[in-house]
């Protein structure tokens, strides 16, 4: 009786060590499986804000993947810390996460998080600290590819939006134009030219080209980087 005692006992432990502090395990599964909880907002153009809460049977190390999608909720019920929860719908800004964040829970039960992010709904508003982000897989492999991309601490954030939106969307030039114009000027500690505005929004577009052909895309599929008719 002793012998089976200590066996159930050495196997409990090693179920608990297996389950609960063994590896990493990627923010959708473990939301899935109800070991954390979590509750993400929105932060503007370039970034979400979440809170992470695992149990007791969670795991200590923590990943989300690199084109994680990120959509604002509709309608009453997203405000609290839970799981994956609804989706969101038509007319709602979506935010891709690029690059991976690998989060450390084995010291702690809570731990908060600003992730890097682009949107890939253009024309709509960035979210804010009122809207509850949904996370999701990544709908369009080509845009996992793009976010993936070693690369993206050495490019400008709005190249990789612009390259996003072309993946996510595919714009027209004009509008796009019309957007990168005004972080060109934003951007600027003095008044612009519109030369020097139009040399500026060119440098983007270019950035933008160079990154889709990085992900592995023909730049000359999308509307905005398509061959002007002859």
């Amino acid at each position: 009786m002793r012998t089976c005692v200590l066996l159930l006992a050495a196997l409990a432990v090693t179920a608990t060590t297996a389950y609960g502090q063994m590896g990493r395990m990627d923010l959708l599964t473990a939301l899935d499986t109800g070991h954390v909880r979590a509750l993400f907002t929105g932060n503007g153009e370039s970034s979400i804000r979440g809170v992470i809460e695992r149990d007791a049977w969670g795991p200590e190390q923590l990943t989300i993947e690199p084109g994680t999608q990120f959509i604002a909720q509709i309608g009453p019920g997203g405000g609290g810390i839970g799981g994956r929860g609804g989706r969101g719908g038509g007319g709602t800004q979506g935010m891709g996460m690029f690059g991976r964040a690998d989060i450390d829970l084995r010291d702690r039960w809570v731990a908060e998080v600003d992730l890097p992010t682009v949107c890939t709904a253009f024309g709509l508003r960035a979210p804010g600290p009122q809207d509850v982000m949904v996370p999701g897989p990544s709908p369009d492999a080509r845009m996992v590819q793009l976010l993936s991309l070693p690369t993206v601490s050495a490019a400008p954030h709005g190249a990789f939006q612009i390259a996003a939106w072309a993946i996510a969307n595919d714009p027209l030039a004009p509008a796009v134009e019309t957007v990168a114009a005004a972080w060109v000027k934003q951007a600027s500690t003095e008044a612009l030219t519109p030369e020097a505005t139009a040399t500026g929004v060119a440098d983007l577009l270019s950035q933008a080209r160079g990154l889709l052909r990085l992900a592995g895309c023909d730049a000359a599929q999308f509307q905005m980087f398509a061959p002007a008719a002859p």
